[in-house]
Protein backbone atom coordinates (compact mmCIF):
# COMPACT_ATOMS: atom_id res chain seq x y z
CA UNK A 1 0.00 0.00 0.00
CA UNK A 2 1.26 3.45 -0.84
CA UNK A 3 2.09 6.04 1.78
CA UNK A 4 -0.65 8.42 0.64
CA UNK A 5 -3.34 5.74 0.80
CA UNK A 6 -2.13 4.70 4.26
CA UNK A 7 -2.29 8.34 5.42
CA UNK A 8 -5.85 8.68 4.08
CA UNK A 9 -6.95 5.51 5.85
CA UNK A 10 -5.31 6.67 9.09
CA UNK A 11 -7.07 10.05 8.80
CA UNK A 12 -10.46 8.33 8.36
CA UNK A 13 -9.82 5.97 11.27
CA UNK A 14 -8.70 8.87 13.45
CA UNK A 15 -11.78 10.90 12.47
CA UNK A 16 -14.14 8.09 13.41
CA UNK A 17 -12.30 7.47 16.68
CA UNK A 18 -12.36 11.16 17.62
CA UNK A 19 -16.07 11.49 16.90
CA UNK A 20 -17.36 8.21 18.33
CA UNK A 21 -14.96 7.27 21.11
CA UNK A 22 -13.53 10.58 22.27
CA UNK A 23 -16.71 12.66 21.90
CA UNK A 24 -15.03 15.44 19.96
CA UNK A 25 -16.85 17.91 17.76
CA UNK A 26 -16.10 17.93 14.03
CA UNK A 27 -13.77 20.92 14.43
CA UNK A 28 -11.95 19.40 17.40
CA UNK A 29 -11.45 16.19 15.42
CA UNK A 30 -10.14 18.09 12.41
CA UNK A 31 -7.73 20.07 14.61
CA UNK A 32 -6.52 16.82 16.18
CA UNK A 33 -5.95 15.31 12.73
CA UNK A 34 -4.11 18.44 11.55
CA UNK A 35 -1.83 18.28 14.58
CA UNK A 36 -1.07 14.57 14.13
CA UNK A 37 -1.21 14.02 10.36
CA UNK A 38 -0.77 17.43 8.76
CA UNK A 39 -2.59 19.19 5.96
CA UNK A 40 -3.17 16.17 3.73
CA UNK A 41 -4.84 14.21 6.53
CA UNK A 42 -6.88 17.27 7.52
CA UNK A 43 -8.06 17.87 3.95
CA UNK A 44 -9.06 14.24 3.51
CA UNK A 45 -10.94 14.15 6.83
CA UNK A 46 -12.74 17.35 5.86
CA UNK A 47 -13.78 15.74 2.55
CA UNK A 48 -15.05 12.68 4.42
CA UNK A 49 -17.14 14.89 6.73
CA UNK A 50 -18.59 16.70 3.70
CA UNK A 51 -19.53 13.38 2.06
CA UNK A 52 -21.21 12.24 5.29
CA UNK A 53 -23.09 15.53 5.49
CA UNK A 54 -24.20 15.31 1.86
CA UNK A 55 -25.39 11.75 2.47
CA UNK A 56 -27.36 12.84 5.53
CA UNK A 57 -28.97 15.73 3.65
CA UNK A 58 -29.70 13.91 0.39
CA UNK A 59 -30.36 10.48 1.82
CA UNK A 60 -27.76 9.01 -0.50
CA UNK A 61 -24.10 9.49 -1.16
CA UNK A 62 -23.35 11.38 -4.35
CA UNK A 63 -19.90 12.51 -5.33
CA UNK A 64 -19.94 16.06 -6.61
Amino acid sequence: MGKVKALMMEAEDMLVDCLTNKGMTNMQALEHIMKNLGHMGYDHAQDVLKKWHDKDVDGELTVK
